[in-house]
């Protein structure tokens, strides 16, 4: 199969059709962007400038612009899931990926093919639309077969659990990354945890964005009001911070929400500090199973972000008989 209208560029750009780049700039009339993490919006402001439209869902559009990004009226297109929109002589549709609050995936139908692309995404079939398009073009950020959770579905009660149990000792901080943060709001909200929840700042804000977009979270307290400092006066709450904020509060008990940690779902890494093996992409079972559900033609796994892009691309040859390469090459 032949790909002209398809190509991953140095740059992080995913040129899809005549019409369409995605997650990277890309001079062409409209840009996808998938989610709001920085490896999907660079050259934003390039992107601004040069093309007609940026597209995204609505909660997409609302955290850019939270991050600092001015994304003039006339050039915000925002999409719900399953919305299909002609532009040019592509037919284009959002759908729902499990990652992070308001992210997608998109097709794209041609005249002669469709080609999908996926972003970022887990839990496949469970959260995560499976598109069945033509060219296949996915994410590999665990595309090694070590990079395997068995653990997936303990790793949700034991977090809550030992969350509610910190909390009879003394207040809590949650260390992670925009979206990651609001899914661990969700989890304990969901395991009946009812202490109240703080954030400032830019995690505020996302809060209450991934609030309107569906996410049960409850009420968030802007750290900055008297609420607050009422509130931290009892010992009894749960702080949400950024992972590259380090302030803890005095007596607290922190978790650290990463997506490295393979072994087990929660570490010990000090006398009140645990890793907590929560991630927002698919590992490689995941991955190949999203393959394996979608039978492409013709997969692409996206280099510019993963190491492993070569890897996975092997990988799906072997284990599905379809053909796949990584790009860049």
């Amino acid at each position: 199969m032949k790909l002209p209208k398809v190509f991953i560029n140095n740059e992080g750009a995913i040129v899809i059709g005549e019409e369409l780049t995605a997650d990277g700039h890309y001079n062409m009339i409209a840009r996808f962007i998938s989610h709001f993490h920085n490896d999907h919006i660079k050259g934003i402001n390039s992107s601004i400038r040069e093309c007609s439209l940026i597209i995204a869902t609505s909660a997409t559009q609302k955290a850019i612009q939270i991050l600092g990004y001015k994304i003039p009226e006339n050039k915000s297109l925002s999409l719900n899931y399953n919305e299909r929109i002609i532009i040019g002589s592509s037919k284009i549709t959002l759908f729902k990926a499990k990652h992070v609050f308001g992210s997608a995936q998109i097709l794209v139908e041609t005249d002669d093919l469709t080609i999908g692309y996926t972003g970022d995404f887990k839990m496949p079939g469970k959260g995560t639309e499976i598109m069945r398009p033509d060219i296949l073009i996915m994410e590999g950020t665990y595309g090694d077969p070590s990079y395997r959770r068995p653990f997936k579905e303990e790793v949700i009660s034991l977090f809550s659990d030992y969350v509610l149990d910190a909390l009879s000792r003394g207040p809590v901080n949650i260390f992670a990354y925009h979206g990651k943060l609001q899914e661990a709001m969700e989890i304990l909200r969901m395991a009946g945890i009812d202490a109240p929840f703080i954030a400032n700042g830019k995690v505020f804000e996302m809060s209450k964005v991934a609030s309107e977009s569906g996410m049960k979270i409850g009420e968030v307290i802007n750290d900055k009001t008297k609420e607050a400092s009422e509130v931290k006066r009892s010992n009894w709450y749960v702080e949400f911070k950024h992972m590259f904020s380090r302030s803890k509060d005095p007596g607290a008990t922190s978790f650290i929400l990463s997506g490295w940690e393979f072994k087990q779902p929660i570490k010990k890494l000090g006398e009140k500090t645990y890793n907590v093996a929560l991630s927002d992409h698919a590992d490689f079972d995941e991955l190949i199973e999203y393959v394996e559900q979608s039978s492409p033609r013709f997969v692409i796994v996206d280099g510019s972000r993963s190491v492993y892009a070569e890897t996975l691309s092997r990988e799906i040859r072997r284990r599905t008989g379809i053909k796949a390469i990584k790009m860049p090459f």
